[in-house]
């Protein structure tokens, strides 16, 4: 019996170190922008802050608009962001990307859904020695 009770008790204890790994962990995630959204206003110009602790940032859109990406003048290298864009309750609105942005030969323009509601992921890297974000993945229709 005494043997189970040890067993118990280093059970117990190894839950609560795993638990308390999980929030420091949580806590670094959260530290390093590894997790969280920024929710972006819907300005004529809807601007990306890349100092924001946050990879991930929405977007409603209730008008035509440009995206641009702001923040400093040393973005980190290879950053990735995420920029979800939701049409506003009428739908058929266009983002069209401003300098600090290329798109690749496949790619013309974000190509959005036009239907209300529906929203686009689309993702960007950062290349230092361009100075510009690559548009480099696009889903539609969620």
């Amino acid at each position: 019996m005494s043997g189970d009770y040890a067993t118990r008790q280093d059970l117990a204890r190894t839950q609560q170190e795993s638990a308390d790994l999980a929030e420091r962990i949580g806590i670094e995630f959260r530290k390093r922008g590894l997790a969280g959204v920024e929710v972006i206003s819907d300005t004529p110009n809807v601007v990306v802050d890349i100092t924001s602790p946050y990879p991930t940032f929405a977007v409603t859109l209730t008008g035509n608009r440009t995206l641009s990406f702001t923040g400093g003048s040393a973005p980190i290298d290879r950053r990735k962001i995420i920029l979800e864009v939701t049409q506003g309750t009428t739908g058929g609105w266009i983002l069209t990307p401003d300098s600090s942005i290329i798109l690749g030969t496949d790619t013309a323009d974000f190509g959005l859904s036009t239907a209300p509601g529906l929203t686009d992921v689309l993702g960007f890297l950062y290349v230092h020695s361009i100075g510009k974000y690559r548009l480099i993945a696009v889903s539609h229709g969620f």
